[in-house]
């Protein structure tokens, strides 16, 4: 019986996963404690790290009621458990194992035997018979009695031997078809649980490595600027599911542009085998540069891209989801183009027939700007949990409150406290910035815990988070840093505004790659030639040795990029 397993995408582990995000050995885990299945978890150091009930860790112990998480693979112990059980029987249940144990060889052994015992007492007794005899009767009469004994007393051995021998027979063949019958359950119990961790796998990374052609199978116009595409497997193989609130990332061969162009778009809808769905507004000009292009990659999606136009994707990904375990009621909010992410967080609570009460705030302008107004008109009149709510900030003459939306105002947490009959809720958030940046503060001072809070985290929505490194940034004896882009020919004086390398770089006028810009897609990955970075937040990808996300980093101090 083994007590400890590894871990890991490389195949020298005892369990092989194929998760992208899982490092090539990723952790170990041991029994400690068979009574009481207590396990035990240690972390190889990776880079996107384990988690015990969505903590990071570096070694833990866990039972049968945690949750472990390694990277992107949801490991629950009783997937496991067998693993360790492998001898026939259960920990808890080890003394009525024994016990059945004995009543199963006493049923294959054949019987009860002649206690050898019984033939010592006959003996015994004619030991005796013969004794008194002699004293009472000639010796002819010993002699005759003598004989008889000694027949008895070699009939009750061999009778004794043969019972012992088949006996031991019985009890051999028994105890084999006992362990035969332990193994045979042990094996289908071991199995599945195997079964479970390859399925539970193939759920989170099920599918592919690197990019994917996709086929525009469909084209629907939303509203005013947001069209939804379809987008169905070219090799016609199933697609993987996904967690609502996770999105797609594109590699665009866009004229014009030397180089592809990365970007992401948060799916759409609930989970469907045969597409998914993106939908993606285009992007117009900033106010304050009229004159400016419109948004390169929306654009190129609403205009060039047609229905059979073929398409590079990688796998759905993302660290914005909906908690799909949860009971607690949801309160999604959404802002402009961000209904993206809710919609599909929507669609799947609905279609799965959850119960859990649901309040959808959707802010916009005026109702041009409403995305799949009908869909979400029939989900507020199906469903008595929907709680629906259309803010308008800014509604057209004709557009009247209790007709053709609900709120005069913006979403706020003001109008939150004005409907719902608590603050226990979990919120999920996508929008604009603005509305972003004051939701989530707001939410915080009416007293909503952090981890009740969850928001898009990549693309022009997205929030701008604490650093979570408390590290302080090095500084030579100048009190400066210096960053240089040893490709771009520049060595520049740090500024501590900047919120990442990445930003710092375009703010200077250098030209770096780039996709979610909040570490989920690797695409602005660089090597560093000297110093070290810390980093904002926490990545969604494996990071390569000597290199670092400029997205998401800032330096420690003088820093050397081949960039």
């Amino acid at each position: 019986m083994s007590e400890q397993y590894t871990i890991g995408r490389d195949q020298s582990n005892d369990i092989v996963l194929s998760h992208p995000y899982l490092s090539e050995q990723h952790a170990v885990i041991s029994l400690v404690d068979k009574k009481n299945k207590i396990f035990h978890i240690k972390d190889l150091d990776t880079t996107n790290g384990t988690y015990k009930n969505n903590k990071r860790i570096k070694e833990a112990d866990f039972t049968l009621k945690d949750t472990i998480k390694l990277a992107g693979t949801v490991l629950e112990p009783f997937d496991f458990e067998p693993l360790f059980y492998n001898d026939g029987t259960d920990a808890d249940d080890s003394n009525m194992a024994e016990i059945n144990k004995k009543i199963f060889l006493k049923k294959l052994s054949g019987g009860k035997k002649t206690p050898i015992l019984v033939a010592t007492i006959s003996l015994v007794a004619l030991l005796v018979v013969a004794i008194v005899g002699a004293v009472v009767s000639d010796s002819m009469s010993t002699s005759v009695i003598i004989q008889i004994l000694a027949i008895w007393l070699l009939i009750m051995i061999a009778i004794s031997m043969a019972q012992s021998l088949i006996r031991t027979r019985n009890e051999l063949n028994a105890e084999a078809r006992f362990r035969d019958i332990m193994f045979e359950q042990w094996k289908n119990k071991n199995n599945l649980a195997l079964e479970k961790l390859i399925k539970a796998n193939n759920e989170e990374k099920n599918g592919w490595q690197g990019f994917r052609k996709f086929e525009v199978s469909r084209r629907v116009d939303e509203c005013e600027g947001i069209t939804s595409f379809y987008l169905s497997p070219h090799d016609r193989k199933p697609l993987p599911e996904f967690r609502p609130g996770q999105y797609l990332t594109f590699s665009l061969d866009i004229p014009g542009q030397e180089k592809k162009v990365i970007r992401c778009y948060s799916l759409s809808d609930a989970y469907h085998k045969e597409y998914y769905r993106v939908s993606i507004k285009k992007a117009a000009p900033p106010p304050k540069a009229p004159d400016a292009p419109w948004g390169l990659s929306s654009s190129y999606f609403h205009e060039q891209l047609q229905v059979g136009s073929i398409l590079d994707v990688k796998a759905p990904s993302g660290k914005f989801y909906l908690n799909a375990e949860s009971e607690k009621g949801v309160v999604l909010i959404a802002g402009g183009v961000g209904i993206t992410p809710m919609v599909s967080m929507l669609n799947t609570l609905t279609r799965a027939g959850s119960k859990r009460e649901i309040w959808f705030f959707y802010g916009v302008r005026y109702g041009d700007e409403v995305a799949m107004r009908k869909h979400l008109k029939a989900i507020d009149e199906q469903f008595d949990n929907v709680h629906m709510n259309l803010c308008f900030s800014d509604p057209k003459e004709h557009e009247r409150v209790g007709v053709d939306f609900h709120h005069h105002e913006r979403v706020s947490v003001d109008l939150f406290k004005r409907l719902l009959p608590s603050n226990n809720f979990e919120y999920y958030l996508c929008g604009p910035p603005p509305m972003m940046s004051s939701v989530t503060e707001a939410l915080d001072a009416w007293g909503v815990p952090e981890k009740d809070i969850y928001f898009e985290a990549f693309g022009p929505a997205s929030v701008k988070k604490k650093k979570k490194t408390e590290a302080p940034l090095a500084t030579d004896e100048n009190n400066t840093i210096e960053v240089e882009f040893t490709k771009s020919g520049k060595k520049l004086s740090w500024s501590a505004d900047n919120e990442s390398i990445l930003e710092f770089a375009e703010d200077n006028g250098i030209e770096m790659p780039s996709g979610c810009r909040a570490g989920n897609c690797g695409t602005c990955q660089v090597a560093v030639r000297s110093g070290e970075v810390n980093y904002t937040s926490e990545h969604d990808v494996d990071i390569e040795d000597g290199s670092c996300l400029t997205c998401i980093s800032v330096p420690k101090g003088n820093l050397v990029l081949d960039a």
